[in-house]
């Protein structure tokens, strides 16, 4: 193509030194209002992403189909009417005027609350009406977008939608739509200067979008999203949006409340939510009790015919037992029988049997033991709760941070085995129990509103129970324990053996074969020294040689279960594995105990509502060994369950994610090293690759008319040539660059050049004028035929030609300088 056979626009005069430009831009002014597609697009996610945060609130955790058909209603129509409006911008550039439009949209929801309210009995809080009225605005701007007033209008009314998602609700899928938002946020708010900052460079060397400078945005936004703490942005703002209660009005429609109104009281789904302590809800009066839930799930006890297997017994602990068996039923009291009746199978249930309601539910880390009560007594088949003790401190409350607070003696400070305080609340729903369940070490208990003494009583051991029937459902109960530290209890030197005053943690049953176990608690502590070296080795021998099985029973008659247990079926549930250490610790000189409760299991954790439930299969026993001083230390000697170690510190978060990274790695090793090839190749090849995805961009869309076909193809010699580290001299102009290529090139691809530089000054400076097809095919075939005389490959090689051009130039200088 010679340039006399290009548009008559991309002739230039050059006849004088001034070289006058027939019109030294496209016209600003008709486009100033428009944005670039590219920033409305950014816009439209950024709103779309708004409105579907409000979807999720409006859902309240209940995806039904007429709500998602509404919402992609309401995306597609923000979609197709900001194309419409796109296209209508060609003709009409400037920006109309739609405050009417938006006003009508706004108050829509307000008019038809009320006949809704009135007429369908479907009301909805004022803060959801206020939010809807933003949201239509929304969708009005986000449609208008392709004008920067109603696009900047746009994004800020979308991230004031998507802050109050943010406090609104605690749904994972609204944080994760959040964070898109800030990200995008970040992107549009660079994109949108960038574009302010064009319209001024338009012409001159250099005027592309930084990719570092959206980078560095993003990381940022990224790194506060991971170090945000939800919980507390959470209740940022309660109390200052109408809700169901408080000392003035209030609505039947609110969602949540903050003071005595007829809704205060929530669902029992969620810990956070409160119930008034007198007046709270009772879920029906046939709430299991522990031992209810013991015979769901491990059957009734078998019927004992024999009636000297505890003939051996001290006086005392004899009358114990027959003060037991005589108040068999007060459930408060009762013994709990390791020979049980074998389980019915799965099909011959029956369906009312089983029930799946949680008992309660615990916000707080797990996995966690959960006391409920504590068995002392052993005769060989049934286990005695504890010695209540005659004298115990009176318990007294005290504020901390103006919240009424149970205290107990707190052993942090005496005991170096224990790590620092934590708090977990609970909400009991469906358990018939007046003892708070709580974790070892318990030192304070507090109950919103609850701030009398009288209100609470002594429990078991280490307990607390509520001076009533029964625990109230729905009210959350917070409870501060400290957990033990492993490691530090086995250089502690801590003394473990039994001491006088507590011979019931001490006692064999006669009825059982005691040299036979001896003899087994011997064989596997024999290479252990005495304290928790010991005790760590019966633990670890029945976690490792026996399985648990909740459904095995004894197989005979003769002896007893735990025997059966330990010497015939090594399989059992978890009372057994929980006798079987208690027993054999106790044939080697240390006291011990059974506690049976609920495990709060960390399989069962919930993200959504950030809280683990627990069912009638969580029922659990397990053991504890007296410590010198008169403390004591959870065992866990059933596999599959684990004990909560104290609160981790950074590093050992550190060196838990590097853990499970490693694990994970191991697992995957395959796909990773598929992977890790995938991406060396890719970053080896990372110029053909991106140079592919380049031309095939242009290939998809090359430009709307022969100036933008002209930028856009330029631009892409441009990155080539970055790309090949073909240099250029700083100041150098588009023709210039162009014209320096002919020097490598054949007298076809020169010609082609000169009319390439010639466009990309008509591009620039020239007045824009309509072309004919024939004109606008044959610039597209022009600049089809450089980029692919000029690939890549070709740029490379001219660099190497450069750089032998210069290393000869150079050999020659040394050769006659010397």
């Amino acid at each position: 193509m010679s340039p006399d056979s290009l548009p008559q626009t991309a002739r230039i005069r050059s006849s004088t030194s001034a070289d006058l430009r027939e019109i030294p831009h496209r016209s600003t002014s008709a486009g100033s209002a428009r944005s670039q597609p590219q920033l409305q697009v950014v816009a439209t996610i950024l709103a779309m992403l708004a409105i579907s945060t409000f979807a999720v609130i409006c859902a309240d955790g209940v995806a039904s189909p007429g709500l998602l058909i509404w919402l992609a209603v309401q995306l597609l129509s923000m979609a197709a009417g900001g194309w419409l409006m796109r296209r209508l911008s060609r003709v009409r550039p400037e920006p109309p005027a739609i405050s009417p439009v938006l006003v009508v949209l706004g108050l829509f929801p307000l008019v038809t609350e009320l006949p809704s309210r009135h007429f369908l009995g479907i009301g909805h809080p004022l803060e959801m009406i206020t939010m809807c009225v933003v949201r239509n605005v929304v969708i009005g701007l986000t449609i208008m977008s392709v004008w920067h007033p109603y696009q900047r209008l746009c994004v800020v009314m979308s991230l004031f939608l998507s802050l109050f998602g943010l406090t609104a609700t605690r749904d994972l899928a609204a944080q994760i739509l959040v964070g898109c938002f800030a990200i995008g946020g970040a992107i549009w708010l660079v994109m949108a200067h960038w574009e302010s900052m064009r319209r001024r460079l338009r012409g001159r060397q250099k005027a592309r979008l930084p990719v570092a400078a959206m980078v560095v945005p993003l990381l940022v936004v990224a790194a506060c999203l991971l170090a945000a703490r939800n919980d507390r942005v959470a209740v940022a703002m309660r109390g200052w949006l109408p809700s169901s209660g408080g000392e003035g009005a209030s609505d039947p429609y609110a969602r949540n409340g903050v003071g005595d109104g007829e809704q205060l009281v929530a669902g029992s789904e969620r810990v956070q939510s409160f119930a008034p302590l007198e007046d709270a809800p009772f879920v029906q009066d046939d709430r299991p009790s522990l031992y209810d839930i013991f015979d769901d799930t491990y059957e009734e006890p078998l019927e004992v015919t024999q009636t000297d297997r505890a003939v051996a017994l001290p006086p005392d602990l004899a009358s114990r037992i027959n003060e037991h068996l005589q108040s068999r039923m007060e459930k408060a009291t009762r013994e709990f029988s390791t020979d049980r009746a074998r389980p019915e199978s799965k099909s011959q249930r029956k369906a009312e049997t089983v029930h799946s309601d949680a008992l309660f539910h615990v916000v707080g880390r797990v996995p966690l033991h959960l006391r409920l009560e504590v068995y002392d007594l052993f005769d060989g088949i049934h286990w005695y709760p504890g010695k209540v003790q005659e004298f115990r401190p009176p318990l007294s409350i005290r504020q901390s941070e103006g919240k009424p607070w149970l205290t107990l003696p707190d052993r942090g400070g005496d005991l170096d085995y224990l790590g620092a305080a934590e708090t977990h609340a609970l909400k009991i729903v469906h358990l018939d129990s007046k003892t708070i369940p709580a974790p070892l070490f318990l030192h304070g208990v507090h109950i919103d509103r609850v701030d009398r003494e009288e209100m609470f009583t002594h429990g078991p051991d280490g307990l607390v129970a509520m001076n009533r029937k029964r625990i109230p459902a729905l009210v959350p109960i917070h409870i501060a324990s400290r957990s033990i530290d492993r490691r530090a209890l086995a250089g502690s030197g801590t003394q473990f053996r039994k001491a006088a005053g507590y011979p019931a943690s001490a006692l064999l049953p006669t009825a059982i074969d005691e040299q036979r176990l001896r003899r087994l608690a011997a064989s596997i502590t024999s290479e252990r020294a005495n304290g928790w070296d010991e005790i760590s080795a019966v633990v670890e021998h029945l976690r490792r040689e026996y399985e648990h099985d909740s459904s095995a029973r004894r197989t005979g008659t003769d002896g007893t279960p735990v025997e059966d247990f330990l010497f015939d079926t090594q399989r059992g549930p978890d009372y057994q594995f929980a006798t079987a250490a208690a027993v054999l610790l106790r044939c080697l000189g240390y006291s011990t105990r059974v506690v049976s409760g609920f495990y709060v299991d960390p399989e069962k954790y919930d993200p959504l509502a950030r809280q683990t439930s627990v069912y009638t299969n969580d029922v659990h026993f397990w053991t504890e060994v007296r410590v010198s001083g008169g403390d004591w230390v959870t065992l866990e000697p059933t596999p599959g369950y684990e004990v909560l170690g104290p609160p981790p510190t950074w590093l050992d978060n550190v060196l838990a994610s590097l853990n499970s990274t490693a694990a994970w790695t191991v697992d995957h090793w395959v796909a990773i090293s598929v992977g890790l090839l995938a991406m060396s190749l890719l970053l080896y090849r990372r110029n053909e690759v991106l140079d592919t995805l380049d031309l095939l961009a242009w290939r998809v869309r090359p430009g709307r008319d022969a100036s933008e076909i002209a930028l856009r193809s330029f631009a892409l010699l441009q990155r080539r040539a970055r790309r090949a580290r073909h240099t250029w001299q700083p100041g150098t102009t588009a023709r210039s660059w162009l014209i320096s290529l002919k020097n490598e090139t054949d007298d076809a691809a020169a010609t082609r050049l000169t009319s390439a530089a010639q466009l990309i000054e008509a591009a620039a400076y020239a007045q824009h004028s309509n072309v004919s097809d024939e004109d606008f095919r044959r610039v597209l075939h022009l600049w089809k035929d450089l980029l692919d005389r000029h690939s890549l490959a070709w740029f490379r090689n001219s660099t190497a030609r450069r750089r032998q051009r210069q290393q000869r130039a150079q050999n020659v200088d040394a050769t006659n300088s010397t």
